[in-house]
């Protein structure tokens, strides 16, 4: 199951970013396009892309400007929007090298969820078909905005202005991360997990994506899941319930983990959590392969008529 590394261009922010491709012995019945998280990298997946893999399921991940081997100064993230325009860029590529045959699922870590989810609902109000479904892990979509919340945003647009790139804005705690040691001093030895404050601009640029994803929550259509740890103290919980709420997938799920934290995909419980998104995106996989199936023979009759 080899790992092949290459180099692309951000779609939106123009920046060499870092690509990686974990191909199947055999042919794939799915392709999983996978979003990280902020300050951390694609590679801290590596153990679950190969159960992907071992599923005959291909991956294609990058690490986000700024992030891991990418270019750009680390943590810094000038703008949502271009972020956003890197990720379906990688959609759309992955698309024309399979060929529209095998189904596409985009799946997002923490703020990669806050990606995948906007993608998706641009994709879903276009009408574009690039998409056969969405996974969100420990997603950030939003925040419970509290009127202390909504001064802090106005400050930090004065402070995204002032100081773009000062590290002044708290991060998450890692020890709320997990609760498990042997993750947590994975995660903090970790040489390409950014520890320590936000930059103010990140900051300020997440906080646009949760309001520019806010109203968009219906123009989610594909196949959705949703997964989120009972204890994540670092996302919203109730921000992903209302994406699921709202979303006008056929099909879609919201599924609580009990006693896991936000690291959902890598501390000790995560064999459950995997083994839901496998199950997804064989779903997936069949009701593609039963589309075209019936596609096929329809328009066998019709040759025939």
């Amino acid at each position: 199951m080899p790992c092949a590394c290459a180099w692309i261009t951000g779609a939106g922010t123009g920046a060499p970013l870092c690509s990686y491709d974990f191909q199947p012995k055999e042919e794939p019945l799915a392709v999983v396009v996978f979003l990280h998280g902020v300050g951390e990298h694609a590679r801290r997946y590596d153990g679950f892309f190969r159960l992907l893999n071992s599923k005959k399921i291909h991956v294609v991940t990058y690490d986000c400007v700024g992030h891991g081997a990418s270019d750009g100064l680390p943590g810094y993230i000038q703008s949502f929007d271009d972020v956003v325009k890197d990720a379906r860029g990688v959609l759309r590529r992955t698309r024309e090298r399979f060929g529209g045959g095998v189904p596409i699922v985009l799946c997002g870590q923490s703020f990669g969820g806050l990606v995948a989810a906007t993608v998706a609902a641009m994709e879903g109000a276009e009408g574009d078909g690039a998409l056969d479904g969405l996974v969100l892990t420990a997603a950030s979509v939003d925040v419970h905005w509290t009127p202390v919340l909504r001064a802090q945003a106005a400050v930090g647009a004065a402070l995204a202005a002032a100081a773009p790139k000062a590290r002044w804005v708290p991060a998450v705690r890692l020890e709320d991360m997990t609760s498990d040691a042997a993750t947590l001093e994975s995660y903090a030895s970790d040489p390409y997990v950014q520890l320590g404050g936000v930059r103010c601009k990140t900051a300020y640029e997440i906080l646009r994506g949760f309001r520019s994803l806010r109203n968009r929550y219906q123009s989610v259509r594909c196949p959705l899941l949703v997964l989120h740890g009972g204890d994540d103290a670092c996302a919203d919980k109730n921000a992903a319930r209302r994406l699921v709420s709202e979303a006008l997938s056929s099909t879609k799920e919201y599924v609580e983990f009990a006693g896991m934290h936000h690291l959902i995909l890598q501390e000790p419980g995560s064999d459950a959590v995997q083994a839901r998104v496998v199950d997804f995106i064989e779903n997936v996989a069949r009701s593609n392969s039963r589309r075209r199936s019936m596609h096929s023979s329809s328009s066998s009759l019709r040759s025939r008529l």
